[in-house]
């Protein structure tokens, strides 16, 4: 029993250390990037510079942050697929926002750009420019929203 006991305590000591350890953020070269993450910015942020890149890491997750001159700031998985792109001074670019979303926006707030979008397992998030907060699930259905 104390054999196990002193076995447990040392796996939790080990694991303790090991996520101690671990690098939860470095800032990175541009290079260091997934190479779908460096195409994703040099065919929508080609204009702008990249000014600071952070890969960051947990257990099970790895993430890239990317703050462009524009004071646009990109977020990447682990292979390089765009999550999050916030851009606080122009829009985010069309092509990005799924048609349907993009529909429904034109409909609901004519004339309002997308200032930020999520893409996550459940859905979209959708911030526009005048501040208005949406979310639709995966089917492209609003969910919620806030003002």
């Amino acid at each position: 029993m104390k054999k196990g006991l002193t076995a447990l305590v040392l796996l939790f000591i080990s694991l303790g250390i090991t996520i101690h350890a671990e690098d939860r953020g470095r800032v990175i070269t541009f290079e260091k990037l997934p190479q779908t993450a460096i195409q994703f910015i040099n065919q929508y942020f080609s204009k702008d510079q990249v000014l600071l890149i952070s890969e960051e890491s947990e257990i099970f997750e790895k993430e890239y942050k990317v703050l462009l001159s524009n004071n646009a700031s990109l977020k990447f998985d682990r292979n390089g697929e765009w999550t999050e792109v916030e851009c606080k001074l122009n829009a985010v670019p069309n092509d990005l926002i799924p048609s349907k979303i993009s529909t429904w926006i034109d409909q609901k707030f004519p004339g309002i750009a997308v200032s930020e979008i999520q893409r996550e397992k459940r859905g979209w998030e959708v911030r526009l420019m005048n501040g208005i907060s949406l979310e639709f699930d995966k089917y492209f259905n609003l969910v919620d929203y806030d003002d």
